[in-house]
């Protein structure tokens, strides 16, 4: 595990490769740090507020991680984050209000959390892959991007526009959720119920 204390001792460091044997960042472990870079090839877990507000241009996590803590990465100064080993986005709020621009996500990624990529406005593009089995409530909250889903996806989609559809909600749950919630347009719909949706917008 990279514990806390090691942040203060790299802070005159440019570049940051996490040693080979370590396969954990604690919380809080870069929270605030200044760094050109990090990078791992052998994290499988990423603690709560692990890089929350730090200035942190790129991160690479290029290790099979199977857990991501909430808000590990929120509010963090990073433009570009390489998540190509990344298996499971299980936390909430993990990039909200991040200055990201460039996401890169593993083809192997099976779930995204609730809120994840929220208030982001500098992410103009996401691509979902195929593999992607579960996305939690509002992902892109008041975040301005085009979403694109991997044609391959059995249970996501998108269109033209960039637009998320989940194909598994029906007319009678897209009816209640934006009755429940006030909504004149949800953020992710069944494919089949975009027109419902639009008449509700009207």
């Amino acid at each position: 595990i990279l514990p806390i204390v090691l942040t203060y001792e790299l802070l005159s460091s440019l570049d940051f490769s996490i040693p080979s044997t370590v396969t954990a960042i604690s919380a809080y472990a870069f929270y605030g740090c200044t760094l050109n870079s990090v990078s791992t090839t052998t994290v499988t877990n990423v603690g709560t507020y692990a890089f929350s507000t730090c200035n942190i241009p790129t991160i690479n996590i290029t290790s099979p991680v199977t857990s991501i803590g909430n808000s590990a990465f929120n509010a963090a100064n990073t433009t570009t984050l390489n998540l190509t080993g990344v298996i499971n986005i299980s936390g909430t709020y993990v990039f909200q209000g991040s200055k990201i621009t460039t996401l890169i996500l593993s083809n192997s990624l099976t779930n995204i959390g609730s809120n994840a990529f929220g208030t982001i406005p500098s992410l103009t593009s996401v691509n979902i892959p195929a593999s992607v089995t579960t996305i939690g409530a509002v992902p892109f909250y008041n975040s301005v991007c085009a979403i694109n889903v991997d044609a391959a996806n059995p249970n996501y989609s998108s269109d033209a526009s960039g637009v998320l559809f989940d194909k598994n909600i029906s007319k009678e749950e897209l009816t209640d959720f934006m009755k429940k919630y006030n909504m004149n347009f949800p953020v992710t719909v069944g494919e089949e119920n975009f027109t419902l949706a639009k008449a509700f917008d009207d």
